[in-house]
């Protein structure tokens, strides 16, 4: 089974597909904190599959996927981050010119169902902090002195 999730900043869109992405299985909007999480977490397990048999796709945009991929992660589903830009280009190539967070949420799972990207590694609390610690410097270098 393949879930897309489009991300958001106060709410996320989830689709779930059969394996061949044929049949749109369900779908659930959930807020972005604990409880939206423990709520998507208890629509996964009426899904049915184990968590290692499901696939959940995200758009690696902004930040606003990184909680949930932590709290998902966590719970040992696998976790696929996708390229923005591919997944664009597969929207249109299905001839999708809506767009709103539920069309979003079922191309990215449908997305996933073609291309099956690898799922990512447990995100390394150390190295999280230490790359927004880079992009902090890096924007602090921008910035002229003040004296």
């Amino acid at each position: 089974m393949t879930l897309g999730v489009d991300t958001g900043k106060g709410r996320h869109q989830a689709a779930a597909y059969d394996p061949d992405a044929q049949r749109l299985v369900s779908q659930l909007g959930f807020t972005v904190d604990r409880g939206g999480f423990d709520q998507f977490r208890r629509f996964l397990e009426r899904l049915g599959p184990m968590p290692d048999e499901i696939v959940i796709g995200l758009e690696a945009t902004g930040h606003y996927h990184r909680t949930l991929v932590e709290y998902l992660v966590g719970y040992g589903y696998r976790v696929a981050l996708l390229n923005p830009l591919q997944a664009a280009q597969f929207r249109r190539s299905q001839g999708k010119r809506a767009k709103t967070d539920r069309l979003d949420a079922q191309a990215l799972a449908r997305f996933l169902a073609v291309r099956a990207p690898r799922p990512q590694p447990a995100l390394n609390p150390t190295l999280v902090a230490l790359r927004e610690l880079t992009r902090f410097r890096a924007d602090l270098d921008g910035v002229p002195e003040l004296m």
